[in-house]
C-alpha cells in the first residue's frame, strides 16, 4: 500500500514536469511573442498625459479606441499607412480614419502650451503680422466711387454695406490687415507670406513621411477676391427673375437679414478675411475628400491640441467652442503666428524637430 501512494505521488510529479517543461518550451514563446505584438504599437506616456487630453475628432474615433482596448496613457507611433485606392461614403472613410488613428501615433513631448478655443482666437487677434498693411491706409489713396478698388466697397449699394458691415461686426468679423503684395511668394497657384510659406512646407514634408498628404487649397486673398467671393454667395440667396438692384435695396431695408447671415456664417466680406494678410492657409487632404476634418490629414495636425501644427507655427484659425469670431468654425483652415507664443516655457528645454520663428 505504502508503495503504491509513493508510486501516485512519482507519477504526478513526472507529469508536472511534464507539463512545466511543454509550457516553457511551447507556449512562453508563443505568449512573448503576442506581448511583443502589442507592445510594438504602443508607446507609454508620462502620467500627465490621458486619452481626454488628446483632440479626438470625432465621438466614434474615442469609442473605437475603448472598444478596442486602448490605453489611455498611450499615444502613437509613425507607421506609413498603404494609401487607399477608393473611397466612397461616410463609412467606409470612417474606417479609414479608424485604421489610420491606430496605425499613426506619435511621440508627444509636453512642450507646447494646452491652449482653449479662446486662448487660440487670442493668440491670432493679438499677434503682429509683418510685411502687412492697414486697411485704413488703403482707403485713403482709393477714389470712394471705386467699386473694384475701395476696400469697404461690398455690393455697390451704400445701404446695403452698411447693413452687411453691421451684422458681420455683430458676428465677431473685424476688419483685417492687407499683405504688402511685394512680400508675397508663390507656392502651388497660390501665395503666401515668406515664414508662412516655409512653414507649411516643412509641415508637408513631414506629414509625408506618415503617409499624410496635406493640399494647400487657399492663401491669400485679394480684397477684391474676396468681394468677388463673398457676392456670389449672396446672390444664391436671390430668385432668377430678381433685378439686383431691387435685391441689394431688400437688404438694406433689413428685409434679408436671415439672408446675409447665412451668407456671413460661411464667407468674410472684401475687408474682413483672415486671407488678407498672406499668413492664413485653407488645407485639403490628398486622398481622403469631403468633409475636412473626418480626413487623415486633420488628425494628423489636430492630435493632443494641434501639437503638430503648433510645431510649425499654426494654430486653427477658427477653432471650436469659442463665440463670435466671424464665420461658423473651419477645420481646414490654420493661421501661422510662430513658435514663440506658442510653447510652453517650463518646458521650453525639451527638444524640437526645428524652429520655425
Amino acid at each position: 500500500m505504502i508503495f503504491k501512494s509513493v508510486s501516485c505521488k512519482i507519477v504526478r510529479f513526472i507529469g508536472f514536469i511534464e507539463f512545466t517543461c511543454f509550457t516553457l518550451c511551447f507556449l512562453l514563446p508563443i505568449s512573448l511573442a503576442v506581448q511583443a505584438r502589442i507592445q510594438k504599437f504602443s508607446l507609454p506616456l508620462s502620467s500627465a498625459t490621458r486619452l481626454d487630453s488628446l483632440s479626438m475628432t470625432t465621438e466614434w474615433t474615442r469609442q473605437f479606441i475603448v472598444r478596442s482596448g486602448g490605453n489611455p496613457g498611450e499615444l502613437f507611433v509613425s507607421k506609413k499607412l498603404p494609401l487607399p485606392e477608393q473611397l466612397t461614403g461616410l463609412e467606409n472613410q470612417k474606417a479609414y480614419l479608424e485604421k489610420f488613428w491606430l496605425q499613426n501615433k506619435v511621440d508627444i513631448l509636453d512642450k507646447y502650451k494646452q491652449l482653449s478655443g479662446e486662448e487660440f482666437k487670442s493668440i491670432y487677434e493679438n499677434r503682429k503680422y509683418p510685411d502687412t498693411i492697414s486697411l485704413n491706409s488703403v482707403q485713403t489713396n482709393t477714389p470712394q466711387n471705386n467699386l473694384q478698388s475701395n476696400p469697404q466697397t461690398i455690393t455697390g449699394n451704400s445701404q446695403a454695406d452698411v447693413k452687411i458691415r453691421l451684422l458681420a461686426k455683430q458676428r465677431g468679423y473685424v476688419l483685417r490687415l492687407l499683405a504688402d503684395e511685394d512680400y508675397l511668394e508663390n507656392i502651388d497657384r497660390e501665395q503666401l507670406q515668406s515664414k508662412a510659406k516655409s512653414a507649411f512646407i516643412s509641415m508637408q514634408s513631414e506629414a509625408a513621411k506618415s503617409g499624410v498628404q496635406i493640399g494647400l487649397a487657399s492663401g491669400y486673398r485679394s480684397v477684391q477676391a474676396q468681394r468677388r467671393l463673398f457676392v456670389s454667395r449672396l446672390l444664391i440667396n436671390k430668385s432668377i427673375d430678381q433685378d439686383i438692384n431691387n435685391f441689394y435695396q431688400q437688404i438694406g431695408d433689413g428685409l434679408l437679414d436671415s439672408v446675409v447671415i447665412q451668407t456671413l456664417s460661411t464667407t468674410a466680406p472684401p475687408g474682413f478675411s483672415r486671407h488678407h494678410t498672406g499668413y492664413t492657409i485653407d488645407l485639403n487632404d490628398g486622398v481622403v475628400g469631403g468633409v475636412f476634418k473626418y480626413t487623415p490629414s486633420y488628425i494628423w495636425l489636430s492630435q493632443n491640441n494641434f501639437y503638430r501644427a503648433k510645431q510649425y507655427g499654426f494654430i486653427p484659425s477658427y477653432p471650436e467652442d469659442t463665440e463670435k469670431q466671424g464665420p461658423e468654425p473651419e477645420p481646414w483652415e490654420f493661421v501661422w503666428v510662430g513658435r514663440s507664443q506658442l510653447v510652453d516655457t517650463a518646458n521650453s528645454d525639451l527638444p524640437t524637430f526645428e524652429t520655425i520663428l
